[in-house]
This record gives structure tokens, C-alpha cells and sequence, in this order.
């Protein structure tokens, strides 16, 4: 169900990494491997991708980082977050300061359950490439989930101040508020990304989501219609009313990726 982006993390698939390697005809048959996952990668084909580089780190497992960060990337985008961890893990020990590889981690441990541990690694990635936003929007969803919701907010701000626009940010941000009942400013942020004519269903979501929360019944139905069935439409609206239920923040947080997850 399309319920929303239930914070997002910072994975692009279209990350590029420009190094793979010394001459040779080991190092021609990585290069060309690499392309052609990078290509699959584009095209959004991440299973094909990740067979590629696979292929690319076993003809030289020893050296380049560049085809396990790839697979690791292709495997989040797959939703085997556990795998991918071992795939940054290995990158990483080839080189422990790769940004890439710490960041997606660092996202492959918010993706299974491992906030606290996430954090660190996100710490560690910021140090080395400190103007990357999307280090920013991993981390605040360590913290929200965390139940550290001021810090996740200030990071959130602190990633907006690089990245002003980005959509997952203000998306990340707006929910956050939301939880915490400061409903005004995520509505008043989480509006203009959603009712963009080229704006994502899952940021559309988000807003009903936090109408939901916010007790505004009818303005997240119009939002949930573009998007999902009747039936699907009366259940989010149902189970909105549920989280308003609840008082912790992060216990709405935790129901909310739980459903998103079904």
C-alpha cells in the first residue's frame, strides 16, 4: 500500500564512481563490467545491475571498492537491505573512509533496525564529504527513529541548508513535525512539494499523512485519492486515526514504517 515515504533514505540510484582501476586486461574486463552495470543501474533494472557488479568485484576482489558500493546500492534498491550491508561492509574494508560506502551502511542499518549503530557510520561519512545532504537525510531518520526527534529536525535543517529544495528532506522534516505535533509548519512545508504537478505519490502521501495526524480527515482523503483505490483510501484514513492514539512520537513513527513495510 502507498501509504508514504515513511523517511526516506538517502540512496541514489545513479551515483556514479569514476575510478575503477589500473590498465590491463583485468582492469578492461572490470571497466567494462562497471559500464554496464552503471547503465542497467540508470535504466532502473537494479537486479540486472547487481548481477553486473557482482561479476565486476569477483574479477578483482581485492582492489576496487567501486563494484561492491555499486552492489550495495543496487541491493538496497532491491530491498535486501542485509545484503547490502555486507556489500559496504567488504568496500569498506578496502577503504574505510569511502562516503558512498559508509552512507549506504550506514541506510542498510536504518533498513534493518539498527538506528543507534547507523548513526555512527553516518558520523564517519559526514567527516569525509561534509557538504552531502543525502548524509543529512540518512542520519535524521537514524534519529527519529531513535526517538531523538529535536536532533533529527536539526539535521534535517542542516541538510535543507546545503540542498534547499530537495523534496526527501523537506518530506523527512515535515513528518517529523508531524509526529511531534507541530502540524502548522509541516503543512505549511510538506504543501508545495506535494502539489507540484511533477510531485511523487509517496510525497503526496507524506502530506495526507500528516493531515491525517493533524486531524484534518477530508484534506488527506483528497490527497490519498490521487493515488490509491477506495478501499486502500478508507484504510490509511482509519489507521490515522489510530496513530492519533497514540502519544509517543516514536511509537507512530515505528506503526507507520511497520505498515509501509507490509
Amino acid at each position: 500500500m502507498a501509504l508514504a515515504g515513511a523517511l526516506a533514505l538517502a540512496g541514489c540510484a545513479q551515483d556514479r564512481l569514476a575510478d575503477y582501476g589500473a590498465g590491463g586486461q583485468q582492469g578492461e574486463t572490470v571497466t567494462a563490467l562497471m559500464r554496464a552495470a552503471d547503465a542497467k543501474s540508470a535504466e532502473g533494472d537494479h537486479r540486472a545491475a547487481a548481477t553486473l557488479y557482482r561479476s565486476a568485484h569477483e574479477a578483482d576482489p581485492d582492489e576496487r571498492v567501486a563494484p561492491l558500493v555499486g552492489l550495495g546500492r543496487s541491493l538496497s534498491a532491491l530491498g535486501a537491505p542485509q545484503d547490502a550491508a555486507e556489500a559496504y561492509r567488504k568496500a569498506l574494508s578496502i577503504d574505510d573512509d569511502q562516503p558512498e560506502a559508509l552512507r549506504g551502511l550506514g541506510n542498510a542499518l536504518v533498513a534493518t533496525g539498527q538506528p543507534a549503530l547507523a548513526s555512527g557510520y553516518f558520523e564517519q561519512a559526514r567527516a569525509v564529504a561534509p557538504e552531502d545532504w543525502r548524509i543529512d537525510l540518512g542520519q535524521g531518520a537514524a534519529l527519529d527513529l531513535m526517538g531523538e526527534h529535536a536532533a533529527a529536525q536539526a539535521v534535517y535543517r542542516a541538510g535543507l541548508a546545503k540542498a534547499p529544495d530537495q523534496p526527501d528532506l523537506i518530506s523527512n522534516l515535515a513528518l517529523s513535525l508531524a509526529l511531534t505535533g507541530e502540524a502548522d509548519e509541516a503543512i505549511t512545508r510538506m504543501r508545495p512539494i506535494a502539489e507540484r504537478t511533477d510531485a511523487a505519490a509517496r510525497h503526496r502521501q507524506t502530506l495526507s499523512l500528516i493531515y491525517g495526524l493533524a486531524g484534518e480527515r477530508e484534506a488527506a482523503r483528497r490527497l490519498a485519492e490521487i493515488d490509491l483505490t477506495p478501499r486502500e483510501v478508507e484504510q490509511n484514513l482509519d489507521f490515522y486515526e489510530t496513530l492519533r492514539g497514540f502519544e509517543d512520537p516514536t511509537r507512530r513513527l515505528r506503526a507507520i514504517r511497520a505498515r509501509t513495510a507490509q
